[in-house]
C-alpha cells in the first residue's frame, strides 16, 4: 500500500518560495496543494491561480487543469471558450485527455464554442489513435446519427 506524503510546513514555505520565483513545476505543485487540500486547505480559486501561472509558462498538465477548471467551473466561472483555448494548448503538445475535451466542447456547441460535428470527430479521431478509453463511443455516436454539421452523412464507420 502506497502512502501519500503530506507536505510539511516548511515544504509548503519552500513550494511557495520557489513557486513565486517563477518556477513553473513549483507552480503547479502548488496548484496541486491547494487544490487537493495537502497540508492547507482545500482552495480551488488559489489552485486555479497557481496552475494559471504554471500554464502560461506552456506546464501542461496545468494548461489541462486550467482547461478542466473553465469547463466545470471549478475555482472559476463556466467560460468554455477558455476552456477551449486552454485545451487546445495542452493538446498541441500531445496531450490525449485534451483531444478528448476539444471533441467534446465542439460536439456540444455550449457557451460560445460552436457546435462543430465534423470538428469533433476530428478531434475524437485523435484521441482514438492516441488510445483515449471513451473516443471511439464518442466517434460512433457521431457517426450513426446520420447527420455530421447539419448536413446527412456518408460516412461507414
Amino acid at each position: 500500500m502506497s502512502q501519500i506524503l503530506i507536505p510539511t510546513p516548511e515544504d509548503i514555505a519552500l513550494l511557495m518560495s520557489l513557486a513565486e520565483q517563477g518556477d513553473k513545476t513549483y507552480q503547479f505543485a502548488v496548484g496541486i496543494i491547494y487544490g487537493e487540500g495537502h497540508g492547507v486547505p482545500i482552495d480551488e480559486e488559489e489552485a486555479v491561480t497557481w496552475f494559471t501561472k504554471a500554464a502560461k509558462q506552456g506546464h501542461l498538465d496545468a494548461q489541462f487543469n486550467v482547461g478542466m477548471a473553465y469547463f466545470m467551473s471549478k475555482g472559476t466561472f463556466k467560460n468554455h471558450m477558455k476552456a477551449l483555448h486552454w485545451f487546445t494548448l495542452a493538446a498541441e503538445q500531445g496531450d490525449t485527455e485534451s483531444y478528448f475535451k476539444l471533441g467534446v466542447l465542439f460536439s456540444k456547441g455550449d457557451d460560445g464554442v460552436p457546435f462543430n460535428l465534423s470538428t469533433a470527430a476530428k478531434f475524437f479521431e485523435i484521441a482514438l489513435t492516441n488510445g483515449h478509453p471513451e473516443a471511439k463511443t464518442n466517434l460512433d455516436l457521431i457517426y450513426s446519427s446520420d447527420v455530421l454539421d447539419g448536413e446527412p452523412s456518408c460516412n461507414t464507420h
